[in-house]
């Protein structure tokens, strides 16, 4: 994280959530004039993104660091929950395929710039993995809950960003 260049995103999600954090509502100054909407008390945005912004704030601090440690966080849940997956009893692999997995994981540049990127890419991704992970798990065992858990998390990467409602549908279907 140490003397990475800040992307311009960056500033503007991270003053959305140092507004909300002290007026309850988001402003985006920094966007004012470039698009339409932006400005005082702004609609949209990547709302829970931008309130676990606020909550990390609340608790570490204003800076840079403490809004690129979200992502490094979520990545790591994500991390989490695919080793989870690789682990599932129909779903076994072989020590070299889960070498495999991991490499084209780690292969991709995408995963370590947005990765310690305070945007919300990565929170989604996570979130709609667990949503998966659930998904499966649920329809393996065949517990609502499971089901459920899933419903739960497609409905927060929903929250997350508007990408996020794929998994919504994808659930549904």
């Amino acid at each position: 994280l140490h003397n990475r260049v800040s992307h311009v995103d960056e500033g503007a999600i991270a003053e959305n959530s140092y507004y909300f954090l002290k007026t309850g509502q988001v402003n985006a100054d920094q966007l004012t004039g470039y698009f339409q909407g932006a400005g005082p008390k702004q609609l949209q945005y990547h709302k829970l993104f931008v309130l676990t912004g606020a909550l990390f704030v609340k608790i570490f601090g204003y800076s840079i660091y403490t809004f690129k440690f979200i992502s490094l966080i979520f990545f790591l849940l994500f991390i989490f929950f695919l080793v989870k997956y690789i682990n599932l009893k129909n779903f076994q692999y072989q020590n070299n395929n889960k070498l495999f997995v991991f490499l084209i994981l780690l292969a991709n540049p995408n995963i370590f710039f947005y990765s310690f990127l305070f945007r919300p890419e990565i929170m989604v991704m996570s979130l709609g993995f667990i949503n998966f992970y659930f998904l499966i798990k649920g329809l393996e065992t065949n517990k609502k809950s499971y089901i459920a858990l899933s419903g739960i998390f497609s409905g927060l990467a929903f929250l997350t960003h508007m990408n996020g409602v794929i998994f919504c549908l994808s659930g549904f279907c």
